[in-house]
C-alpha cells in the first residue's frame, strides 16, 4: 500500500513507539494528532494508511469511536486493500450505538452479492461483529441466499453468520432453519461441520425445540470423521439425554467406540462430560469415564490437570461418591502454583467431604493458609466456613473443636470473613447450650490479645468478630471464669481505635460482667454456707472488697469512652458509671440492688426458627374480621350520622341486616383503603358541583362544548349513574334529602352498593397494576430481557404460519452516471431469499424488462433528493 513522501506508515508508528518508552504517551499524542489530519485527506491512501495506525492504537485501548464516519469512507472504496482496512476497522470499533451505523447497510449488502469472493469474505466477517437489529433484519435474506453459492468458503460462512443474526433478529430463524438443514447432506465437510455448529448452539439454549432431530444427529455422529464435529455433536446429545433417557441406550455403544479409539485429548474431554451430563445411570460407561479422567487429573500438563478438575466438579454434583476416590489427589493441588487448579480443587473437595474426614480435610486445608498469599487465604477460608455451615452444620459433630478453628480463622491477616465467623460463633453459642462456657472460653483468647485489637484497629473485618466476642462475653457472663482479667481486656486503650459499634458492645459487656460477679459474691450468701470445704474457702474471700476492687478498675478507665464520637457509646458508658454509683459498700444494701439489676439483664436470647409464628396458636378471642372503621363508614359513607343505627334491643332482619352482616366479614385493612378512596370521592363531587355552580353564573366565559363536557362530567357519577342537577345544585336540599333516605332505610343500600362497585373497581385495578413474576429468576414475564432471552425458543420443525417469511431482498444502486442526469441504476434482485437461486443470478437481469423500468423510476425518485450527493459519488467512482 502506497503512502505519501512525508507520511509515517504502521511500521514507523511501532517502532517509534518502541524507541520512545519514557515518553510514550506524549509521542501518541503526537501521532493521533497527525493521524486526525490525515484523516481529512482527499487522497484514500493517505487516509487507509491513518486508519491502519489508528486501528493499531485502538488495539492497546485508545479510543477510535470519532472516527467512525472516515472508517464507512474507506469501506465505501472500491480498492480491495483500502478495503479490507475499512472492514477491520468497523469490525473492531463499531457497535450498536454507532451514530454512522445505517451508513453501513448498503455497502455490506453490496459486497455481500459481489462476484468477488474476497469482498464476500470480508463483508460476511464484518457482519459477524457489528451486527445488529436493523442490519440483521436488513441483510438476513443477503447471507441467507449465500447458502446456495458455489463457493464452499462462502457457503460456510454464511451458515455461521445466520446464527449471529438469529441472536439478533429471532423472526428469522424459522423461515431459515429448513435451508439451513439441508446443507447437513453438503458435499463439502467443512459446510457441514459449520451448520452442525450452529444447530449446536440453537440446541444447548433450548434443547426440547430439538428433540425430534436427534435420529438425524445420531446419524451424523456414526458417519462423523472429523474431530470437531463429533465434538459438537456430543455437546448436542449432552443436552438432548437428560431430556430423552432413552437416548442413553442409543449412543452408549458408540461412545465407548470413540473413547477407545481416539487419542485426541479434546474429543476424549467431551465425550467424558456428555457422560456426566444425562449418561450417570450407566454405571459402566461412567466407571470407564472415570477411568479416562483420572489421567486428566494425573497428568503432568497444567491445562489437562485443569479440564480434569473441571469434569470432576460435574460428577460430584451429580455422583459425589463415585469419585470419592480423587479426594487425596484434590488435596495434592491445594499447594500447586496455578491459581486456577487449586480453585477448582477446591470446589472438588467441598463436595467431597464427609461427616467422617470433615476433621482431617479441615486441618489440610488449614496447613496451607500461614504460605498463602492473601487472595488464596481468603479462599481456603471461604471454604472452610461453607463446608462446616452446610445444612446448619449438619457434618460438624464436635462444636468445641470448630470453635477453636472459628477464633484461629479470626486471626488471619487480611481475612475478609469477619462477618462470617461472627455470625457462626454467635450462632452456635446461642443454639448449643452445652458449647456456651467453650464458647466463651474460646472467644477469651481475642479478648485479651492486644495484637488483635491492634490488627482490627488498622481495618479489616476481624472488627466484627471482635464484636461477637463482647457480645458472647457479656450475654454468658456466668461462663466467664476470670472476670478481673476479662474487664480489664475490655478496657485497654486500644479500644478506642475500634469502631463504635464495637466500643458500645465492649462497654455493654462490662456492665453485664460487672453485675453478675456482684451478684454471684453479694446474693448468694446461703448457696455457699451449704458448700461444705467450697463454702468454708469461699467465707475467707472478702467478696465486698473484690467488687470494690473490679468498682474502681472500672471507674478508673471506663472514662476514655467519652472520648468516642458516637452518643451510643458515651450514653452507655454514662449508665455503666450510674450503676457503679450505686454502689455503697455495705453487703447488706448492695445485695438486692444487684440482684434487681441482675434480674433485668440476666434474660436469656434464646434463638428462634423461621418458621416459629406459623407454630403459634391462634387466640380465640383474636378477631381479624370485624371491620375497624364500622362507624366512620355509616358517618362518611351514608352522609348521615350513627343514630340510624339498629338500636341494642332491636331486632335486625331483612335484606339490611344480610347486607350489615356482609359487610361486617370484609377484611379490615381493605376496609380502611376503601374508607379513604369514599373520602377522595366525595371531595371529587363536591369539587364538581362547586365547578358547576361556577359556569352557571359565569357561563359567557367558558366554551359551549367545554360547558357540555363539564356539565356531563358534574352530572355523571363516577359509578356509572346519572346524578341529579337540582340537588347538587343546592348543598342543603341534597343533604336533607340524603339525611331522608338514609331514614327511610335507602342509606344503607346506596352505601353498600358504592362500596361494592369501588371494591371491583379496585380490584380490577390492583389485577392491572400487578406483575406477573417468573418462578426460575424473579424476573417480569414481558420484559425485554426475557422477551430476548426466549426469543428463539420457537419450534423451527413447525410448518410456517401465513406471512412468516425473510424480508424482501432490495436492490442497491450498481452503477452511477449510466442513467439520466447522473441517477445510479439499479440491477434486479430476487423478491425473497427463499427463491434465491444460485449465485449468478443473485446480480444477474431476472425480472422483465417493463419490471425493471418501473423500479427504476421508483427508485430515481427516491433518490432525487440528493442528486448533488450522488453525482459527486459517481464523478470519484469515473476516476477510479
Amino acid at each position: 500500500m502506497g503512502i505519501s513522501l512525508f507520511q509515517k506508515s504502521l511500521r514507523d508508528m511501532i517502532s517509534g513507539m518502541r524507541s520512545n518508552r519514557n515518553n510514550e504517551e506524549k509521542y501518541i499524542q503526537k501521532t493521533m494528532e497527525d493521524i486526525k489530519k490525515e484523516l481529512k485527506s482527499t487522497d484514500m491512501k493517505v487516509k487507509t494508511v491513518a486508519l491502519q495506525k489508528l486501528t493499531y492504537l485502538n488495539m492497546l485501548g485508545f479510543d477510535m469511536s470519532w472516527a467512525a464516519f472516515h472508517v464507512v469512507e474507506v469501506m465505501s472504496t472500491p480498492k480491495l486493500l483500502h478495503k479490507v482496512v475499512g472492514y477491520q476497522a468497523a469490525a473492531q470499533s463499531f457497535n450498536e450505538s454507532t451514530d454512522v451505523m445505517l451508513l453501513v447497510t448498503n455497502l455490506i449488502k453490496k459486497d455481500l452479492i459481489s462476484t468477488n469472493p474476497t469482498e464476500r469474505s470480508i463483508g460476511l466477517d464484518c457482519l459477524s461483529n457489528i451486527v445488529t437489529l436493523d442490519l440483521a433484519r436488513d441483510l438476513i435474506a443477503d447471507v441467507y441466499g449465500l447458502l446456495s453459492s458455489s463457493s464452499a468458503p462462502c457457503r460456510k460462512r454464511s451458515a455461521l453468520v445466520l446464527y449471529c443474526c438469529f441472536l439478533k433478529y429471532p423472526d428469522a430463524l424459522r423461515p431459515c432453519f429448513k435451508g439451513l438443514v439441508e446443507h447437513l447432506d453438503d458435499n463439502e465437510q467443512s459446510v457441514v461441520c459449520s451448520v452442525v455448529s450452529v444447530l449446536c448452539e440453537l440446541v444447548i439454549r433450548h434443547p426440547h425445540n430439538y428433540l425430534e432431530m436427534a435420529p438425524l444427529f445420531y446419524r451424523l455422529l456414526l458417519s462423523s470423521t472429523n474431530n470437531w464435529m463429533t465434538m459438537k455433536l456430543l455437546k448436542i446429545f449432552g443436552a438432548l439425554t437428560p431430556l430423552e433417557p432413552r437416548l442413553t441406550k442409543k449412543i452408549a455403544e458408540p461412545l465407548k467406540g470413540i473413547m477407545q479409539q481416539t487419542m485426541a485429548k479434546s474429543l476424549l474431554f467431551e465425550c467424558i462430560t456428555t457422560v456426566c451430563s444425562g449418561m450417570t445411570a450407566n454405571e459402566d460407561i461412567v466407571e470407564m469415564a472415570l477411568g479416562h479422567l483420572k489421567d486428566f487429573v494425573l497428568d503432568s500438563d497444567p491445562n489437562l490437570k485443569y479440564l480434569g478438575f473441571k469434569a470432576l466438579e460435574q460428577f460430584v454434583r451429580h455422583i459425589p461418591q463415585s469419585v470419592l476416590r480423587f479426594g487425596n489427589a484434590a488435596l495434592m493441588c491445594l499447594s500447586t502454583a496455578d491459581p486456577t487448579i487449586r480453585s477448582s480443587a477446591l470446589r472438588v473437595i467441598s463436595g467431597l467431604v464427609s461427616k467422617k474426614d470433615l476433621k482431617e480435610v479441615v486441618v489440610r486445608i488449614l496447613d496451607h493458609v500461614p504460605a498463602a498469599d492473601t487472595a488464596y487465604r481468603n479462599e481456603l477460608s471461604d471454604v472452610v466456613l461453607k463446608i462446616c455451615r452446610r445444612e446448619k452444620y449438619a457434618l460438624v459433630s464436635d462444636f468445641s473443636w470448630y470453635l477453636n478453628v472459628l477464633v484461629e480463622l479470626a486471626r488471619v491477616p487480611g481475612s475478609t470473613h469477619g462477618k462470617e465467623i461472627a455470625f457462626q460463633i454467635t450462632d452456635i453459642a446461642c443454639r448449643v447450650e452445652a458449647m456456651r462456657e467453650d464458647a466463651v472460653q474460646a472467644v477469651r483468647t481475642l479478648l485479651i490479645d492486644p495484637s488483635v485489637v491492634e490488627m482490627a484497629g488498622e481495618g479489616g473485618s476481624i472488627a466484627e468478630v471482635l464484636e461477637a466476642t463482647a457480645w458472647i462475653t457479656g450475654e454468658y457472663a456466668s461462663c466467664v471464669e476470670h472476670p478481673k482479667e476479662t474487664i480489664e481486656s475490655l478496657l485497654q486503650p486500644g479500644i478506642l481505635k475500634l469502631p463504635c459499634r464495637v466500643q458500645a458492645m465492649y462497654v455493654q459487656a462490662i456492665l453485664k460482667v460487672f453485675v453478675h460477679v456482684s451478684n454471684d459474691l453479694l446474693c448468694d450468701d446461703d448457696d455457699d454456707n451449704d458448700g461444705g470445704e467450697e463454702g468454708e474457702e469461699d467465707m475467707e474471700i472478702d467478696k465486698n472488697a473484690v467488687v470494690g476492687e473490679l468498682s474502681d478498675l472500672i471507674t478508673a478507665h471506663v472514662g476514655q469512652y467519652a472520648c468516642s464520637p458516637d452518643p451510643e457509646v458515651v450514653e452507655r458508658m454514662s449508665q455503666l458509671k450510674a450503676v457503679l454509683s450505686l454502689r455503697t459498700g455495705d453487703q447488706a444494701s448492695d445485695g438486692p440492688t444487684y440482684r434487681r439489676l441482675h434480674s433485668i439483664i440476666s434474660q436469656e436470647l434464646l434463638p428462634m426458627s423461621g418458621k416459629a409464628q406459623r407454630k403459634v396458636p391462634r387466640p380465640e378471642d383474636l378477631e381479624v374480621v370485624t371491620p375497624i372503621m364500622e362507624e366512620f363508614y355509616d358517618e362518611d359513607v351514608d352522609g348521615t350520622a350513627a343514630e340510624h343505627e339498629v338500636g341494642d334491643g332491636e331486632a335486625a332482619d331483612g335484606p339490611e341486616a344480610e347486607r350489615a352482616a356482609q359487610f361486617r366479614s370484609a377484611d379490615a385493612a381493605q376496609a380502611l383503603t376503601e374508607a379513604t378512596d369514599e373520602q377522595r370521592r366525595h371531595a371529587q363531587e363536591h369539587a364538581k358541583n362547586q365547578l358547576k355552580e361556577h359556569r352557571q353564573r359565569h357561563g359567557i366565559f367558558y366554551l359551549a362544548g367545554e360547558d357540555k363536557e363539564a356539565e356531563g362530567g358534574a352530572v355523571d357519577g363516577d359509578d356509572g349513574s346519572a346524578g341529579l342537577p337540582e340537588q347538587s345544585a343546592n348543598s342543603e336540599t341534597g343533604s336533607a334529602d340524603g339525611a331522608l333516605a338514609g331514614q327511610q332505610g335507602g342509606g344503607m343500600d346506596s352505601a353498600y352498593s358504592k362500596m361494592r362497585k369501588k371494591k371491583s373497581r379496585h380490584r380490577k385495578k390492583s389485577a392491572v397494576v400487578e406483575v406477573r413474576r417468573d418462578e426460575d429468576d424473579g424476573m417480569a414475564a414481558d420484559s425485554p430481557v426475557k422477551q430476548a432471552r426466549n426469543a428463539l425458543d420457537v419450534n423451527p420443525l413447525a410448518p410456517l404460519e401465513s406471512g412468516e417469511g425473510l424480508p424482501e431482498v432490495e436492490a442497491y444502486p450498481t452503477h452511477y452516471g449510466a442513467g439520466e442526469g447522473g441517477i445510479p441504476t439499479y440491477d434486479a434482485a430476487p423478491t425473497t431469499a427463499m427463491a434465491a437461486g444460485p449465485e449468478a443470478d443473485l446480480i444477474g437481469d431476472a425480472a422483465p424488462r417493463e419490471a425493471k423500468r418501473g423500479k427504476e423510476k421508483r427508485r430515481r425518485r427516491k433518490h432525487k433528493s440528493r442528486k448533488h450527493q450522488q453525482e459527486d459519488a459517481g464523478a470519484e467512482a469515473a476516476a477510479e
